[in-house]
């Protein structure tokens, strides 16, 4: 296959153009656990960022112990049972493998397709909620305000939004675990 000119085209089809499978390299590239968490967490971990803030304003007083209840949730609950699914999926194939495993042939495989429509559903509407969310904060930005007035068109500025998210998942998984990361880290 020939070099396409572009450097977006050579960027986004840089493994497929080399290869020809479909961006699949020989090796299967591996991630720290806490890399991962960084993606598939990004959203709870932002959420832990802004809590407070919204506890307050729901629970006045009471912000505090509503807060200290999430972390403990979190510390308690959530982390135990990604521990145990680790634990009896070493190899990556999560909890929807395990589910699939409850049920006998078709049954379980019925009941993992229905839990796959959910998840995808879930995905498609989170991604919508943290653009549109995304796109407030930018709107609200008072430099953006002042200085960057064409960006006052909530509806484009969150599809744009969408659109590069996209681009980064169809990328590769290593962009979207490096983006994720940075964005954690902040």
């Amino acid at each position: 296959m020939h070099k396409r000119t572009g450097s977006f085209r050579n960027w986004l089809l840089k493994g497929v153009l080399e290869t020809g499978t479909g961006g699949e390299k020989s090796g299967e590239e591996k991630h720290r656990w806490w890399q991962v968490m960084c993606l598939t967490g990004v959203d709870y971990f932002s959420t832990l960022g802004y809590q407070p803030g919204i506890a307050f304003l729901a629970a006045g007083a009471l912000s505090p112990f509503a807060t200290l209840v999430l972390v403990l949730l979190t510390l308690f609950g959530a982390l135990p049972m990604y521990r145990r699914v680790a634990e009896e999926s070493p190899h990556g194939d999560g909890s929807i493998s395990m589910l699939e495993h409850l049920l006998d042939r078709w049954k379980g495989k019925l009941f993992v397709l229905a839990l796959l429509g959910f998840v995808a559903t879930s995905f498609i509407i989170t991604i919508t909620l943290s653009a549109a969310d995304a796109t407030a904060h930018i709107i609200e930005n008072p430099y953006v305000e002042h200085n960057l007035q064409f960006l006052n068109h909530r509806i484009i500025v969150t599809l744009i939004l969408i659109g590069v998210l996209g681009l980064v998942f169809l990328k590769g998984f290593k962009e979207a675990i490096g983006i994720a990361v940075a964005i954690v880290a902040v």
